[in-house]
């Protein structure tokens, strides 16, 4: 079993088993210093932008930026890390990602990075699973699992506790 924010697509679909629920709900949104105004990328012409390299985020970033003419630079990052800190430092203008991440890595890290503008992308995270017996045995247990946790309300509580915030919903 995998659990790293996986969000369902047609080709995990075909390959992987997904339980009946997600068990967290993010917003991937532009972000940039808390000092920035800007809310929208195409208020970054001529700016320098961090991805990821091979990142869903970062093909958010380049699909924008083939659409548009390519008016903002995209500087290659190995980490997550790296690339919030430039962000927080000033020395690279924004990225994309999800409100999740950035409210545990600003709290948590002291950076000064904020979400803005409107929600580029939405979707629920999913545990993802072999398309085998026993991946079915493991998908049973938590189907059942994550349903007890959601209805008593503790998926939420941990979630507020661990992140400061209900992310388990729309």
């Amino acid at each position: 079993m995998v659990a790293n924010q996986i969000a369902q697509n047609d080709e995990r679909r075909s390959k992987y088993l997904f339980p009946e629920n997600g068990y967290i709900f993010a917003k991937t949104q532009l972000v940039v210093n808390t000092s920035d105004n800007r809310t929208d990328l195409s208020q970054f012409e001529g700016a320098t932008l961090g991805g990821v390299a091979n990142d869903y985020f970062t093909d958010l970033l380049e699909e924008y930026n083939e659409a548009n003419g390519n008016p903002f630079t995209i500087r290659s990052y190995e980490d997550y890390t790296g690339l919030f800190m430039d962000i927080s430092n000033g020395r690279v203008e924004g990225t994309c990602n999800d409100d999740i991440v950035i409210g545990y890595q600003s709290s948590h890290l002291g950076l000064k990075l904020k979400c803005v503008g409107e929600v580029l992308d939405y979707a629920y995270s999913f545990f993802l699973l072999p398309q085998t017996d026993a991946g079915r045995d493991l998908k049973a247990k938590v189907d059942k699992a994550l349903q007890e946790v959601i209805a008593d309300g503790s998926l939420r509580a941990l979630c507020i506790e661990w992140f400061g915030a209900d992310y388990t919903t729309e």
